[in-house]
């Protein structure tokens, strides 16, 4: 499989570019301190992940997908170094083609191939990048949560970037963290709202939704899951 994101000749830069990790020192060192829970022997460091997106992909693109974390950091599934275009291709298969085992899965998917059917072009990207650790070591006084909140702080130096190189039309801001730590919402949102931002001079309208989890997913099915979110996206 062939993503835009891949053909896109800037967009391809721009993956090289933060892949030089500018801003990775500080976050790797907090990282280190969790990488001893890895059971698997490898290290938490892998490539920076930009996401994934529709197969034809032009500057400005309709939407801007953004999602707390693409996962593959809990305590006991920490992932091996692969080259990037393996790991674009693996993330993308996982939301379009694998077979589905979780809610999140089905319900990006669904919301996927709308878009598509409406010629929507499309990067689904992350506010952290990278793997966090997510466990807990009472015995050596180690939490998750720090782990996370460095990670979100370094890495927003590389959604803003994204965003000033993209130009999305709309940004579907996936999930409170997304919404409140990153574009700085502050006033209540509900889900389907609708929101004007600004990220590095560039304007745009955020559209909110939950985050399709299995923990949310009575909560998802209740505001009106995709029903609520797609007309405001095509």
């Amino acid at each position: 499989m062939t993503y835009g994101i891949l053909k896109e000749s800037v967009i391809r830069k721009l993956f090289e570019e933060i892949n030089k990790r500018p801003y990775c020192n500080n976050c790797h060192a907090e990282r280190s301190k969790f990488a001893i829970q890895d059971k698997k022997g490898y290290k938490c460091y892998s490539n920076l992940l930009l996401g994934f997106s529709s197969e034809r992909v032009s500057i400005p693109i309709d939407i801007l997908i953004v999602a707390e974390a693409h996962g593959g950091g809990r305590e006991d599934n920490f992932r091996e170094q692969m080259d990037v275009e393996t790991e674009i291709d693996r993330l993308g298969v996982y939301y379009l083609r694998d077979s589905l085992h979780k809610f999140h899965q089905k319900e990006m998917r669904e919301l996927l191939y709308k878009l598509n059917e409406s010629n929507k072009t499309w990067i689904f990207t992350d506010l952290i990048k990278c793997f966090v650790w997510q466990g807990r070591d009472d015995s050596k006084k180690l939490r998750g949560s720090e782990n996370k909140n460095a990670a979100i702080i370094n890495c927003r130096k590389y959604l803003d970037k994204q965003i000033t190189i993209l130009l999305p039309k709309k940004v579907l801001s996936l999930g409170n963290t997304v919404t409140y730590k990153y574009f700085n919402l502050h006033n209540s949102f509900k889900h389907g709202s609708t929101h004007s931002c600004t990220i590095n001079s560039h304007s745009f309208e955020l559209v909110f939704s939950i985050f399709p989890s299995r923990n949310t997913a009575d909560l998802w099915i209740q505001h009106g899951g995709w029903n609520s979110i797609i007309p405001k996206l095509i």
